[in-house]
């Protein structure tokens, strides 16, 4: 019996596995833009709806295989037997342990380990693409030819994204983890609809997380989705004469030519590009001064700060702020 494979480009479940394998054109990248390793696997072609493909990624080496059912369940017996022998040993030894808690330690044990063993041990990877008019990503779960539905998000769909990171220290102020979220989003009669997630953790404090990781996926993201929006936003400030970008707390800046205006705190005040002394992004805040304002002052007075994640579409903030109204240093 023939393997067969899902195509997400026609749903078909019924195509031979080969088939559906994609090999990346030569100008494909990874996620970073450098060349893509020859070791990854893509184990399904990127949907159509995406446009043109400008980088992948893939978690699955082409030399890996998934390990048969048999022998996951004889580790999964092992881990069990022994996990349980633990629990038994301890209940025995600690005499007020009652007879009823051994056989509950020892039960929780035995589960606990066999769960290890299938998260350890399970065949789970994913492809990701992004493209010039969308992104998608690909799960294969047990073995390469069971594919789970595609996750998929045209840019057309979304009028903001959005990101955030958190640094998470432990004890003593050692790094722990470094959480991550990028998030898509449209409107329905003024309430926010959230399309589509890219979320996850890293442990890579100074170093760059390896080119396969989600992270990287949600930077290649954002920068095809701002290149996408850039030329609808550049058409739509022609009869507008500015965009406005949306904050978190229901206010909003908008950038024009030679001119920004803010509304942080109900009452929009606007800055001409003479007026401005400096702008710089640093530790996630964007910071705007007028000339003539001095530290400790607010935006009253001339000092304009919010939070990069605060804002919507915040790359797309970021170029065109830098070419109308001032550059930001970073």
């Amino acid at each position: 019996m023939s393997l067969t494979h899902w195509d997400p480009q026609t749903g078909d479940r019924s195509l031979p596995l080969a088939s559906t394998l994609w090999m990346p054109p030569p100008e494909v990248t990874d996620h970073y833009g450098d060349p893509l390793p020859p070791n990854w696997e893509f184990f399904a072609p990127p949907p159509v709806s995406i446009g043109k493909v400008l980088s992948a990624g893939s978690n699955l080496d082409l030399r890996e295989e998934p390990m048969s059912s048999t022998t996951r369940q004889f580790i999964a017996l092992a881990a069990a037997v022994g996990a349980g022998s633990v629990g038994l040993a301890i209940g025995l030894l600690i005499e007020a342990i009652p007879i009823w808690g051994t056989i509950i330690m020892v039960a929780s044990l035995a589960a606990l380990a066999c769960w290890i063993v299938y998260v350890v041990t399970s065949f789970y990877h994913t492809c990701t693409f992004v493209g010039t008019e969308g992104l998608a990503s690909i799960d294969c779960h047990g073995t390469r030819s069971d594919l789970l539905p595609p996750e998929i998000l045209r840019f057309d769909q979304a009028i903001e994204m959005r990101n955030a990171f958190c640094h998470h220290y432990g004890k003593y102020g050692v790094y722990e983890h470094t959480t991550y979220e990028f998030t898509w989003h449209n409107q329905t009669n003024g309430e926010d609809i959230l399309l589509h997630t890219i979320a996850g953790s890293h442990p890579y404090e100074f170093n760059p997380p390896p080119a396969n990781e989600l992270i990287c996926f949600g930077w290649a993201a954002e920068r095809a989705y701002t290149q996408f929006i850039y030329d609808r936003v550049q058409q739509q400030m022609k009869l507008t004469g500015f965009h406005q970008f949306n904050l978190t707390d229901g206010h909003y800046i908008r950038v024009g030519q030679d001119f920004a205006e803010f509304n942080l705190n109900g009452t929009p005040q606007q800055l001409r590009t003479a007026d401005i002394a400096f702008a710089s992004l640093n530790e996630g805040i964007l910071t705007i001064q007028r000339h003539g304002a001095t530290d400790g002052s607010n935006s009253a007075d001339g000092i304009f700060t919010f939070g990069y994640g605060s804002i919507a579409n915040p790359k797309l903030f970021i170029k065109i702020f830098n070419e109308l109204v001032f550059p930001i240093s970073q």
